[in-house]
C-alpha cells in the first residue's frame, strides 16, 4: 500500500484539492503539444497500436487533463473512452481539452481508482493509468479493480515514476523539502512504486498475466521564470507549501523556489540562463493481460 498521512478519507480529499487545484497548468504544461509527459503518453499509443484491434472500450482512469485518453480516443474513433479522476477541476480540463481536439467518442466523470463500482465487472477491453497509481492510499486495490472491470484477456497500460536516482527533477523536489521542512513529508512518495520488481509483483497479486516493464525517460525542464510558478501548480509541492503557511510561514514561497535553484546548481542541473535542466526522469511502463 502507499504511505498515506493521516487516513484515507482525508488524503483523498487532499489529493483532490491539490490536483484539482493545479488543473489548468496541468492542461498547458503537461499534456500539451511539448508538454513534459508526452514522450509518456506517446508509449500508450505505441502500445495499443501493436496490441489493440477493432473499436475497444477503454477506461483512462486518473486521467487528469485527459492522457492517455484523448489520444486513445484518436485512435480509435471507431471505441469509446471513459476518462475518470478524483479531482473535478481535472475531468473539467480533459472534457475542455477533448472539445478542442475535436473527440467525439468520450465520457468522463469523477471517480475514485479504489472504487470502480459505477462500472460492471469485465466491461473495458483497456484500462489506462499514467503516472497515478502511486498517489492512490491503497494501490493494490485499485489494481484489483482494474483487473475486475477489464474483460478477460483485456489489456492494462500503466507507468509510475522510477527510482528517486533515475528521476532528477523529483530529486530536486526532495532537496527543497528537505531545506525548507525538514520534519515534514509530501503528502504522497512519488517513487514508492519506482522498483520494477515491486511493481511488477504488484500486478502479479492482482491476478495479471504477461506482465513486461520498460522504462521511458521524460526529459524536463523548467525557465527560471517559471520557478515559483511551477512549486505553486505542482499539486505535491503546493500541499505542503500551503500546510507551512498555515502554521505561520508566509514567505515559504521564495523560500522554496530559492532552495530549488539551489539544489538545481548544485547538482549540475541549473544552467547559465536559469532554466532548470533535469535530462534523466525515467519512468516505468507496464503492460499486463487480465
Amino acid at each position: 500500500m502507499s504511505k498515506v498521512n493521516g487516513n484515507s478519507t482525508a488524503y483523498k480529499k487532499t489529493q483532490a484539492t491539490s490536483w484539482g487545484n493545479s488543473a489548468q497548468h496541468y492542461a498547458s504544461d503537461v499534456h500539451e503539444g511539448s508538454g513534459i509527459m508526452m514522450p509518456l503518453i506517446g508509449a500508450y499509443v505505441e502500445t495499443a497500436k501493436e496490441e489493440v484491434n477493432g473499436s475497444p472500450q477503454i477506461l483512462d482512469v486518473a486521467s487528469g487533463s485527459g492522457e492517455p485518453g484523448i489520444q486513445l480516443a484518436k485512435l480509435f474513433p471507431d471505441g469509446s473512452v471513459t476518462m475518470t479522476d478524483l479531482a473535478e477541476g481535472m475531468i473539467t480540463q480533459a472534457q475542455r481539452r477533448a472539445e478542442l481536439h475535436g473527440v467525439k467518442n468520450a465520457s468522463f466523470a469523477v471517480a475514485d481508482a479504489e472504487d470502480l463500482s459505477n462500472y460492471g465487472g469485465a466491461t473495458f477491453d483497456v484500462v489506462t493509468c499514467n503516472c497515478g497509481l502511486m498517489f492512490m492510499p491503497d494501490y493494490e486495490r485499485a489494481l484489483s479493480e482494474f483487473k475486475r472491470v477489464l474483460k478477460p484477456g483485456g489489456l492494462a497500460m500503466m507507468s509510475a515514476w522510477g527510482l528517486p536516482e533515475h528521476t532528477q527533477l523529483i530529486r530536486l523536489m526532495h532537496d527543497m523539502r528537505t531545506a525548507i521542512a525538514p520534519d515534514d513529508s509530501f503528502f504522497a512518495d512519488p517513487n514508492i512504486l519506482g522498483s520494477r520488481e515491486k511493481l511488477l509483483h504488484a500486478l502479479q497479486r492482482a491476478g495479471f498475466s504477461s506482465s513486461s516493464c520498460r522504462e521511458v525517460n521524460v526529459p524536463m525542464h523548467v525557465p527560471g521564470e517559471k520557478v515559483q510558478d511551477v512549486l505553486q501548480h505542482n499539486a505535491v509541492i503546493a500541499e505542503l507549501l500551503e500546510r507551512l503557511v498555515k502554521r505561520g510561514d508566509p514567505d515559504v514561497a521564495e523560500r522554496s523556489a530559492a532552495a530549488l535553484l539551489d539544489s538545481a546548481a548544485r547538482r549540475g542541473f541549473l544552467q547559465e540562463d536559469g532554466t532548470i535542466q533535469c535530462p534523466t526522469n525515467i519512468a516505468l511502463f507496464v503492460s499486463a493481460r487480465a
